[in-house]
């Protein structure tokens, strides 16, 4: 059984839904919601996720400070202001780690 992406299982409805799967769904999604739906997986990616640099607002508060973690607060806040994209770019990532042939 191949399993569909989530974007592909927006579209056409989850199964059970009520809906014939001869009935092709004619709503397509918009690309703002495509973004909204990508965004909010990047968003989940990043909570728990220490950040690697420091986040501020406008009144040059710090949100998030090098090394904390980012929380569903942190994230909100980065929104109302502004800079969630500059919060989702700082998100430390374990660099990969190569693998050792025997």
């Amino acid at each position: 059984m191949k399993t569909l992406s989530y974007l592909k299982q927006v579209q056409m409805g989850s199964p059970g839904g009520g809906r014939s799967r001869d009935e092709p769904k004619t709503t397509q999604l918009t690309e703002e919601q495509v973004a909204n739906i990508t965004q909010d997986k990047e968003v989940k990616a990043a909570l728990g996720r220490p950040i690697k640099r420091i986040i501020r607002d406008k009144q040059d508060k710090i949100i998030l400070n090098v090394g904390d973690l980012i929380t569903h607060k942190a994230v909100l806040r980065a929104r109302e202001i502004g800079v969630l994209d500059v919060l989702l770019n700082s998100v430390y990532r374990r660099p990969s780690q190569p693998s050792i042939e025997s």
